[in-house]
């Protein structure tokens, strides 16, 4: 995928056929068909075909589904109500279907929604810059002619959940007319989408509205439409806060089941973007009018899932402290488990007990030495060590990445 190399092996997982799936520095355990319910936190019970539980601590697991239109055009509901609850629990899912597989397979006449595709000619790019300038995002395109499975990979790869949260918040912005955000009209559709929602997704809408707009997107083919509506605080603007935008996306099959295929598709596709915020909530006027997601539970404040580390930070092994603080930064900017122990600035003896050498960091277990190349003393070692079965570096990139591959399993 790129320039990472992605690495499929079948391996035995949780007492399950399942696989290990490594790209780039992140390695994941692939298992099928899992039960998910109350005793993994989850509120509605659901089987995704396939969960990626990540190896290295910090990171999310992946639920994903591979949805066939002919069936699930019927269970959007539920499907919607389960998934969420799936979100909410910590859990990043993923809806794909047939054409999003055959398309990566290599049928590229198969038409695939992209993001790019929902966003509006007459979008208020000004608007759009200054936030983006302050959610500190240089690029507001970086995702939009991703495909789903596409900005799956990318996920599965970065783990850059909150990364994701801004992006997707500034999609939702690009996909509405300029004059969405004005129009009296408009905001007060805005503010009655939130009529009939779950009570735990209300209860966390900005307080003070600033800006208030909706789009509908339609689709040519069919009645099918899809609504987004997104209400934020005027302190998103200064600070980039993302629980004080709230946007809820509405699907409208109007009885056009038969036709709906692109339009269902395209509502997927924006649902694996936008799950990212911590304020979203995807629904049908079904839902609404049976109650079935009345009951649907947000994380209380403080454990909003779009809101939680994305895995960047995770608990670090003692002997960072020991390490030279700027060699500990870069250490930490892998996502990797690194290992419990290791020994910090230990000479090396040769096979007469004399000192030959420094080395900066050993992992003795594994057989791994970094080496300062700015270091003589350390330099002089190196030979002694790749002679007695040494894997040595001094780049800190091959270092995590031979350590990853380690824990892999490869």
């Amino acid at each position: 995928m790129g320039s990472q190399k992605v690495r499929v092996s079948q391996d035995v997982v949780r007492g399950k056929h399942g696989y290990r799936l490594t790209i780039g520095e992140l390695s994941y355990e692939m298992v099928p068909q899992v039960d998910l319910g109350a005793t993994d936190g989850v509120q509605f019970a659901s089987r995704p075909d396939f969960v990626l539980w990540p190896v290295q601590k910090g990171r999310r697991p992946v639920a994903i589904f591979l949805d066939g239109y002919a069936f699930h055009a019927d269970t959007l509901e539920d499907d919607l109500l389960k998934r969420q609850a799936l979100m909410h629990a910590g859990f990043v899912v993923w809806t794909l279907n047939w054409y999003d597989i055959n398309q990566v397979m290599g049928d590229k006449a198969l038409e695939v929604p992209l993001p790019a595709g929902m966003t509006s000619s007459e979008q208020n790019n000004k608007a759009i810059t200054a936030l983006a300038a302050v959610a500190e995002v240089s690029n507001v395109a970086e995702h939009l002619v991703k495909t789903p499975f596409e900005l799956l990979m990318h996920f599965l790869m970065e783990q850059d959940a909150h990364a994701l949260a801004k992006q997707g918040l500034l999609f939702a912005f690009q996909c509405l007319p300029g004059h969405a955000l004005s129009d009296p009209a408009v905001r007060q559709q805005a503010l009655a989408s939130l009529d009939g929602l779950p009570a735990s997704f209300t209860d966390l809408q900005p307080e003070s509205v600033a800006l208030a707009g909706a789009v509908t997107l339609t689709d040519n083919q069919s009645r099918a439409s899809m609504t987004l509506n997104l209400l934020a605080s005027r302190q998103l603007l200064t600070s980039a806060d993302l629980t004080q935008a709230s946007i809820n996306l509405r699907y409208d099959a109007n009885d056009a089941t038969d036709t709906a295929l692109y339009a269902w598709q395209r509502f997927w596709c924006a649902v694996n973007f936008l799950q990212f915020l911590p304020v979203f909530y995807a629904w049908t006027p079904q839902m609404n009018a049976n109650g079935s997601a009345a009951g649907l539970l947000w994380p209380t404040a403080g454990q909003v899932s779009g809101t939680a580390s994305d895995g960047g930070t995770q608990n670090s092994p003692a002997w960072f402290d020991y390490v030279d603080k700027d060699l500990a930064d870069v250490l930490k900017t892998h996502t990797l488990e690194w290992p419990e122990t290791a020994m910090v600035g230990e000479p090396v003896m040769n096979d007469d007990e004399e000192i030959i050498g420094e080395v900066e960091l050993m992992f003795e277990a594994q057989k791994i030495a970094f080496l300062l190349d700015n270091e003589p003393d350390q330099l002089a070692a190196r030979a002694y060590l790749e002679a007695n079965g040494w894997q040595v570096f001094t780049q800190v990139d091959t270092l995590a990445a031979a350590m990853n591959h380690m824990d892999a399993g490869a």
